[in-house]
Parts: C-alpha cells; structure tokens; sequence
C-alpha cells in the first residue's frame, strides 16, 4: 500500500497518524509485554484532507509468527466521540482496576 504511494510520489506529502502504547501485562495481570497501536486507516495530505489507504489483507492480520499478531476489527468513525472514548480508555487502562480492590488492614494484604 505504501510503497504504492510513494512510487506515485504521495508519500512525502502524507502524514499518517498513529499512536503506540506499551502495555505489560495481560487478561490475569501477567506478564505480557505487547504493544497497542492506534492508526488511522489513512492519510492527510498537506492541505488537510484525508485520505483513506486501502484496506489491510487479511492474511496478513491473521499472520502469527515469534509472537507477532495483528487485529484491526474494532473501527471508530471520526464522528464517534464515545467510541473514541471507550477505545483511549481501554488503551491507557491500569493492570488493574482501584475500584475492586480493597485493603485488609489486620492483615496488611490488598485483595
């Protein structure tokens, strides 16, 4: 997809946005070091208009090699402020929630 870009010579005046957290830790909270990535499915070029790139293949999203894989199913639309909400939190979430834990001070213990 890029490299059809730039054979066109679009690609030095395109800026593609994205954002890459790390995460480490999984569903159990266990040592999981992975990478979210949020990208937009295009490109603006230098006038501010946006441009979509066209679709990823599936085979390579399903391609699973030394631990590497890639999911692009959850989609927000630009005017999905709550989508858009709900992805950033999900990002940037702690390994675990405050809200359901809880201090034994008898014993010291956090549950």
């Amino acid at each position: 997809m890029l490299v059809a870009a730039r054979s066109e010579g679009c690609l030095e005046r395109m800026l593609v946005i994205a954002a890459a957290l790390l995460q480490t830790f999984g569903d159990l909270a266990n040592f999981n070091p992975h990478v979210h990535v949020l990208a937009a499915d295009g490109a603006f070029l230098a006038d501010g208009t946006f441009v979509a790139l066209p679709a990823v293949p599936q085979e390579l999203l399903g391609w699973r090699y030394s631990g590497f894989c890639a999911h692009n199913q959850v989609r927000v639309g630009g005017d999905d402020a709550e989508g858009r909400q709900k992805l950033a939190g999900y990002m940037r979430r702690a390994p675990m929630s405050l809200e359901k834990m809880s201090y034994d001070a008898e014993t010291g213990t956090a549950i």
